[in-house]
């Protein structure tokens, strides 16, 4: 279920016997993206509004998409593709590095059991379809998944009273058209 661009479409793909699902949030559900401004501020304290108005307003030039697992229907996880994160305030070098996956939540209870592995492997596939090249984390709390799933360790930083990862992943390289014309001449 793609779009013309060929993105996932707002339309639910139905990922293991329908038990869990993954859809792009959809700026005008109300009722899901106050559920996930809920989760970020009893997560992180980040303010509900800010969470709403940036949400409501996606995408755009700050969050490229947002996604949400759901489970027999319920969302448990959410995270995005996001150009301006809050680590840019205390570090502005890190600016010019985009997209970062960010704000990568799973409900507690389902913590462990690869849902997090799903959404933050679904967002390097969609980030890899847009030709993105490498996209970019940072962490304090789960250095570990992130090395398990093709990560590596760019920087630390002090951050929030915490010594922060800031992580890098590779995406797939695709060739360019220049590339192919090469390819074909070579022949």
């Amino acid at each position: 279920m793609r779009d013309a661009a060929g993105l996932i479409s707002n339309s639910t793909i139905d990922l293991m016997k329908n038990a869990m699902t993954l859809e792009l949030v959809d700026g005008t559900d109300s009722e899901l993206i106050e559920q996930i401004a809920r989760w970020y501020h009893s997560w992180w304290q980040i303010p509900k509004e800010k969470t709403l108005t940036r949400l409501r307003q996606h995408p755009n030039d700050d969050i490229l998409l947002q996604l949400v697992v759901r489970m027999d229907s319920r969302p448990v996880a959410t995270g995005g593709l996001y150009n301006q994160v809050s680590l840019h305030q205390a570090y502005p070098t890190f600016e010019v590095l985009r997209p970062w996956v960010a704000l990568l939540y799973t409900e507690e209870q389902h913590r462990g059991k690869g849902v997090g592995t799903f959404l933050l492997n679904s967002l390097s596939t969609i980030a890899n379809e847009k030709r993105i090249p490498k996209i970019y984390l940072y962490t304090y709390t789960a250095e570990e998944l992130y090395n398990k799933n093709g990560w590596i360790p760019r920087e630390r930083v002090h951050y929030k009273g915490h010594t922060t990862v800031v992580m890098e992943k590779m995406l797939q390289r695709h060739p360019s058209p220049s590339d192919n014309d090469l390819n074909c001449k070579a022949g």
